[in-house]
């Protein structure tokens, strides 16, 4: 789910490769990844015959203000992954409180959980990279 959530801005990029207002414009292509990514990447998803919860997790992964009470499931995970690898951005806004997004709340997920995982993922990339020598 993770590497699938957002296959529609591979799409909109393979689509778009060959005209130079997108590729110029950094501005218009993010407005076309912004307006059109998700429902491609569904759209692909359902195409490919994957599960319904692969589908809902790549259509809600940018959902993080859906406050229904449940347990968690797929796309908090998916949403929760993407919130904080956005924040890893060096262009992102300043870090958020994670106790106001309901996904993070039925993870049980706070600021210094969080911070043990992206730590313990930033070791395995590094060891990753050693071993295929990038």
């Amino acid at each position: 789910a993770g590497l699938l959530h957002d296959i529609g801005k591979l799409y909109v990029l393979m689509r778009i490769q060959d005209n130079p207002v997108f590729i110029d414009s950094e501005r218009a292509l993010q407005e076309i990844m912004d307006a059109w990514h998700t429902n491609i990447g569904v759209a692909l998803i359902e195409s490919w015959k994957f599960s319904e919860e692969l589908a809902t997790a790549v259509r809600d992964h940018e959902s993080y203000d859906v406050k229904e009470v449940r347990s968690p499931n797929l796309t908090d995970v998916v949403s929760v992954a993407n919130l904080l690898a956005n924040q890893q951005n060096a262009d992102a806004p300043d870090q958020v409180d994670l106790i106001n997004f309901p996904a993070c709340r039925r993870l049980r997920l706070n600021a210094e959980v969080s911070t043990v995982i992206i730590r313990e993922s930033e070791k395995a990339i590094r060891l990753m990279h050693q071993v295929l020598g990038i």
